[in-house]
Order: structure tokens, then sequence, then C-alpha cells
């Protein structure tokens, strides 16, 4: 089998943009002040005998280039695991490697091996979303809430609730059990009301009250927002009163005409 090249160039030099490393602006050099892209440095190295006698796995500095801004970005990212996932997963590739400072390969092995001790150690940071992230899923079985505090889980909704926000995300409206609403439209539907005659009384879609009805025959829990409930309760209290009073003179009328015919049948027998 053919041997499996690896690179060994760093960014920067020639050699790299030989390799493949072909554009300015997707190399980590893009930007940089301190050395060339691998496309400047082939262009500077051809054009350049001082630069072309030097090794072509040299990173040639920027030199006299016009300056540019680093990113800020970029500042941000090297020597950390977030800067390994970006793809900076090459330590001569890194801007840290001539430093002291940690490349973004030792900074992603250093997180991954402390990660792994602190799962075989069992120690949770409960109380935080690093606790979900951990393995802290069940709410009712985590230590926080068990004294007291919110839950893992809950500290990662709010999380993510707020990191939403930050990103302009518009927020699900939050879902309210909606059983005794569901309990009431099924005694409804038992006497004989169907969904589509219910649905406009109770302010909401036929649909939206067969989606609740399902879930309640399957044990799932069945939800609405609060504005839906709110409406649903204001318009089955209305409707039990009308069917309370709609009931009440069809059962007294046997009851009065039994009346009087016991008092018709006492006057005839007083007479």
């Amino acid at each position: 089998m053919p041997e499996m090249h690896t690179t060994t160039a760093p960014h920067g030099s020639a050699r790299r943009f030989r390799e493949g490393c072909r554009s300015r602006s997707a190399c980590p050099h893009s930007g940089s002040e301190r050395y060339l892209t691998c496309a400047e440095a082939y262009t500077a190295a051809a054009g350049r005998a001082d630069l072309a006698a030097l090794p072509d796995t040299t990173r040639l500095p920027r030199g006299d280039a016009p300056a540019e801004t680093v990113r800020s970005e970029a500042a941000l990212v090297h020597g950390t695991p977030f800067g390994f996932r970006r793809g900076c997963a090459h330590p001569l590739d890194c801007p840290h490697f001539d430093t002291a400072l940690p490349t973004c390969l030792e900074a992603q092995r250093a997180y991954r091996s402390g990660y792994r001790r602190r799962r075989a150690d069992g120690r949770i940071e409960h109380g935080s979303w690093r606790g979900y992230v951990a393995g802290c899923r069940d709410e009712q079985r985590c230590v926080e809430i068990q004294g007291g505090g919110l839950s893992c889980a809950e500290h990662r909704r709010r999380r993510r609730r707020r990191l939403a926000r930050e990103r302009g995300v518009v927020e699900r409206a939050q879902l309210l059990d909606a059983g005794d609403c569901v309990r009431a439209i099924g005694r409804l539907v038992r006497e004989g009301h169907s969904l589509r005659a219910l649905a406009p009384r109770l302010g909401v879609g036929s649909s939206t009250l067969s989606r609740l009805l399902v879930a309640a025959d399957r044990g799932d829990a069945a939800r609405a927002t609060a504005p839906t409930l709110t409406r649903m309760r204001a318009a089955l209290a209305d409707l039990t009163v009308e069917a309370t009073a709609d009931s009440a003179p069809a059962e007294s009328a046997p009851a009065r005409r039994g009346a009087g015919a016991a008092v018709l049948a006492d006057g005839r027998l007083a007479g």
C-alpha cells in the first residue's frame, strides 16, 4: 500500500502552497501581521532570490509588506480547543508554535484529558449547564434540585433561551398543561358536540382540539400555550353555564306536569 502523505510544512511557506493551501482568505495567516499566507510566500519566493535560497518549509515573515489588522476572532481562537475544532489541528500551523503559549492541538489534548478524568472520577458540576452536558439529565435525581436549587437541565434551558435572545431568535411560547380543558372537551364530545362546532366557540382551530384529544388518548401530556388555555377555559365556563341553564327547564317540566295532575286528582277526589 502506498504511504499516506503527511503534511510537515507550516502555513506561510512555499511548500505548503504546493501542498494545497492556495486560498489567501482560507489560510490561517490571512490577516496576520507576522507571516505571509502560503500563496504570498510562494509568490515572494518565486520573485526574490534571497527567499528562494531558503528551505521551502521556511515560514516567511511579512517584512515590509503592508500591515493588516489581526482579526479579533483569530486572536481569541488560537491556543484553545475551539481553535482545534476550527481547523488548526497541526502544531506547526498554530501561531503559538513559536511562543510559550499552548497550541490549539495541545489545548485540545489537555481539554480531552481533563474531561475524561472528570468523567472517570464521577465528578459532575451540579447546578450548572455543564452538569447537563456531563450527564446529569434527570431533573428529579439532580443533587442540586434535591437541595432546593435549580437542576442542571433547567440551567441548560435558561442558557439556551439567553443565547437565543442574544442572537435575536424569538423565544418559543412555553406550553402548559391542558388536562382540565381536555377533560371538559371530552365530556362535550360525548354529549354529542362536534369538534368543528366547538372550535369557534373555544377560540381555537379544530385541529388543535383534535391534537389535544389524541395526545390524551395516547397517554401523552396535552399542552397548549397560556393564551390558548385562557380562551378555552373562559369559553368552557360559558358553555357549562349555558348547558346548566338549558337542562334546568327540561328536567323541571315533568315535575310540574306531575304536580298539576296531582292537584287535579285531589280536586276530583275532593269533589
